[in-house]
């Protein structure tokens, strides 16, 4: 792991580079005791570079990289770098990470108010296509208050 440039994170910015977050290989290959020290560097040098990527507008999309595991643990493990704040956090995940699997689909988040955007991922309140609720909508407890997370 390394860390990038000012000069690299504005680079990416200029060409329309969508950077994918592999945040969660570090803390999966580094989970023992004696590696912890080696994790915490691991961590700096990924808030640092994020960090620099936020700054010159890079699209982050997220992925673990890590064969099985979702981009939810992706998504939590960059949450705890506390780099992004929960609107972009979610914008990264909805929008940016399903657009560049699905380019040709209109996906992402609606809100009236985004300023205030929450971490729910483990309870999502449903499924949406088209402004409509979907047919096969996840049941998942009561909806959270004016989030609506789709892809249509």
């Amino acid at each position: 792991m390394f860390p990038i440039t000012a000069q690299d994170a504005a680079l990416a910015a200029r060409q329309g580079v969508v950077v994918v977050t592999t945040t969660y290989v570090a803390a999966a290959e580094m989970a023992r005791p004696e590696e912890a020290a080696q994790l915490k560097t691991a961590r700096e040098i990924q808030a640092g570079n994020l960090r620099l990527l936020r700054d010159a507008g890079v699209k982050i999309a997220l992925g673990p990289d890590v064969y099985g595991v979702t981009a939810l643990a992706e998504a939590l493990n960059v949450h705890t770098l506390n780099v992004l704040d929960n609107r972009a956090l979610l914008k990264a995940w909805c929008e940016t990470t399903a657009g560049t699997i699905f380019p040709k689909r209109r996906s992402g988040i609606s809100r009236k108010d985004t300023r205030r955007a929450s971490w729910s991922w483990r309870r999502p309140a449903g499924r949406f296509r088209e402004g409509e609720g979907h047919p096969d909508a996840l049941q998942a407890g009561p909806p959270h208050p004016g989030l609506v997370l789709g892809l249509s």
